[in-house]
């Protein structure tokens, strides 16, 4: 699992180290107060609105609230992992780990492009896009 991120301002310091590459220490974002933390983010991540972060936020939440409560069952079939290459502080170093003993017919790893975020943005998604192909076909 990766590092267990719970409070609006882990996150919001998770989203802009990996996934906007923008350096910030979450001392750094703990000095301000709440709506700060988010003004901070949003001049970073022009895209957004004060309320569309406070809803990421809360599903951000939700989700990781619903990968910590997962049990996974072994799948009977081989499991195709897409791993990214850059690594960073928050994400296991081999996160492919978790997965060996939860597949009957072995582990094949796909390194991608990018970070744990940006593995699943263009450009880097079309590695993922491509390799997925020949296993669909």
């Amino acid at each position: 699992m990766p590092a267990r991120l719970e409070t609006d301002v882990e996150i919001l310091a998770y989203l802009l180290n990996v996934g906007a590459n923008i350096s910030v220490s979450l001392d750094e974002l703990q000095k301000l107060e709440p709506d700060e933390q988010l003004r901070y983010f949003l001049d970073k991540q022009i895209d957004l609105d004060l309320t569309q972060v406070r809803h990421f936020l809360h599903i951000f939440k939700v989700n990781v609230q619903a990968m910590g409560d997962y049990q996974p069952r072994v799948y009977p079939g081989k499991i195709i992992f897409f791993r990214a290459k850059e690594k960073d502080a928050y994400n296991a170093k081999n996160p492919e780990r978790a997965w060996i003993d939860l597949t009957q017919e072995g582990l094949e790893v796909i390194d991608v492009p990018g970070n744990h975020i940006t593995m699943n943005e263009s450009p880097h998604v079309q590695v993922i896009a491509e390799k997925l192909k020949l296993y669909l076909n």
